[in-house]
């Protein structure tokens, strides 16, 4: 029975693991947990377990059920980094297999600190861990956006790409207010579980049920006024007719030099099926253009584009200039005029490690195969992050904001791009390194919290899928499968959109959240802690 006791907790830990990675956008092969599958209710219980689990160890204890569920639950989520690494990236099954442990290894830890914190706080008798815990996993989160240049897939927010009345909170309080939410109910559930069960205080319970439901119907509440507001505003707007271009290259043929005539053909043709709708703007995908241009390139070269546009273009290439013996190169979108001219570039700002660039390069030798550029990728600055501006035939101006990969599961890079005249949100990607995974459907569901949080619509060319159109509510209001093409997509995208508190502002709920973390340490450490917590402290340990 004790041996059968000690595996409790960590099964308990895995089970909330398992639920979380259900909760997300879930794929392999031809299964695909994706669309009007409501997955996202599981996310509102799927803590339930790891709570019961944490709620009465060690700080110690706590934290590596923290950390047990946290590599648990990334590993769930982003399998798909093996694929990535070992199939095109060409790294052996092996050492891929440990890099995709390490990086999650590294992502739960940000979880299993804010899961200490929350009980270390309790035990000093500073903040109940049940209060704590809310604010210390937004606290946490929002770190993960930024520590080790940041990767914040995974978050618990996304659950709720497909709950548009709870997601709507996200243009107040950002993302880090809706995973505070969700983990608060999670704990008042499991606290009404125990108290049904004898094992906790019913009149405590109730009150934190009470409170937590509350908040809840205020957020039902308010997703339902704002999503009104949103669409009476859209309505009066100006649209911009945009032809979306999904080649469907695989990432083995577009790494295939002698694959790229066919390239060029394929979005030649497809150029000239969309010039004939006469859309104001024709999106190619991150990287379409199959040889790298010049900085300073006047023009895209015929080994590009054969075809010459007769409509305004936006596609991405690699440029590339010489330093030296060294050749340098940016990620960028080029925006072609008529008659092929390229009128003005965006360099993608934050890169993808081991992808783009290879961090700390001589302890990570073995990871080099993963950098195909022919020289180093370069990041742009923080000025190159600004609207394009596209000229329309009424002689007024569109203003474009161009996310390139990932850049779209970064708010502010969003908000910058919003804050500086943005009218509407264009993402270009390859998701083709990922294959037939959960990847590109995650990838597609944050883009529906930048539309929320900017309220800007967003248009989505992806090399290989999901293409799509968001609108400024969140509603993914066209979508492609992935893997199938070419083809194009023709939307009518709104310009602009109502005012958003998270632009003005930013993450201030965040911020308050890690003031309030940091607060209760101080405090912690600076107060003794009480007889009755030090004793639940030895209890804990104890059992």
């Amino acid at each position: 029975m004790t041996s059968r006791r000690s595996w409790r907790p960590a099964l308990l830990a895995l089970l909330s693991a398992a639920l979380f990675t259900l909760s997300h956008p879930f794929a392999v092969g031809t299964f695909v947990t994706f669309g009007d599958a409501p997955n996202g209710l599981l996310a509102w219980v799927a803590l339930v377990p790891l709570w019961l689990a944490i709620r009465d160890v060690t700080p110690a204890k706590a934290f590596r059920l923290g950390w047990l569920f946290g590599t648990a639950a990334f590993l769930g989520t982003m399998f798909w980094l093996f694929i990535a690494l070992n199939t095109f990236g060409r790294i052996n099954a092996p050492i891929s297999v440990v890099l995709m442990f390490l990086l999650c290894a590294l992502l739960g830890v940000f979880l299993a600190i804010a899961i200490w914190m929350a009980r270390w706080l309790d035990v000093r008798g500073s903040l109940p861990a049940a209060t704590a815990l809310p604010f210390a996993w937004a606290a946490a989160e929002y770190c993960r956006n930024f520590v080790f240049t940041g990767l914040p897939w995974s978050n618990l927010a996304y659950t709720q790409w497909r709950m548009l009345l709870v997601a709507q909170i996200a243009d107040v309080v950002g993302l880090y207010g809706v995973v505070a939410l969700i983990v608060a109910v999670n704990i008042a559930i499991a606290e009404l579980l125990l108290a049904w069960r004898g094992r906790g205080s019913p009149k405590s319970a109730a009150l934190r049920a009470r409170v937590v439901a509350a908040l809840l119907l205020l957020t039902l509440g308010y997703g339902a006024v704002r999503m009104w507001m949103v669409d009476a505003a859209v309505a009066e707007l100006p649209t911009l007719p945009v032809a979306l271009v999904q080649g469907n290259i695989s990432q083995d043929k577009k790494d295939a030099a002698d694959f790229r005539d066919r390239i060029r053909a394929i979005y030649d043709n497809e150029l000239i099926k969309a010039e004939a709708k006469n859309p104001a703007l024709v999106v190619f995908p991150e990287a379409s253009f199959p040889f790298a241009v010049h900085v300073r390139s006047a023009e895209i070269p015929a080994k590009n584009l054969g075809h010459e546009n007769t409509v305004w273009l936006l596609g991405g290439a690699a440029s590339w200039w010489d330093e030296g013996e060294m050749r340098m190169a940016q990620n960028s979108a080029l925006l072609v005029a008529p008659g092929k001219k390229i009128a003005a570039r965006y360099h993608k700002s934050h890169l993808v490690p081991f992808g783009e660039y290879v961090p700390m390069k001589k302890l990570l030798f073995f990871a080099k195969k993963l950098t195909r550029a022919a020289g180093n990728f370069v990041p742009g600055t923080r000025d190159d992050i600004a609207p394009l501006s596209l000229p329309l035939a009424n002689g007024d101006r569109a203003q474009l904001g161009v996310l390139i990969c990932y850049e779209d599961i970064f708010p502010e890079v969003s908000r910058l791009e919003t804050a500086r005249g943005a009218e509407l949100l264009v993402n270009i990607t390859n998701d083709a390194w990922y294959g037939r995974t959960s990847a590109p459907f995650q990838h597609v569901s944050m883009t529906v919290f930048r539309a929320i949080e900017a309220r800007r619509a967003v248009v989505r060319s992806a090399q290989t899928g999901v293409s799509a159109f968001v609108d400024p509510a969140g509603r993914v209001r066209v979508r492609t499968p992935i893997f199938e093409g070419p083809l194009t997509l023709h939307v009518d995208v709104p310009r602009g959109g109502p005012w958003s508190f998270y632009v003005a502002f930013g993450d201030v709920f965040a911020a308050g959240c890690c003031g309030l973390i940091v607060v209760a340490a101080i405090r912690a450490l600076v107060t003794p802690a009480r007889a009755g917590t030090a004793i639940a402290g030895i209890n804990a340990r104890s059992a």
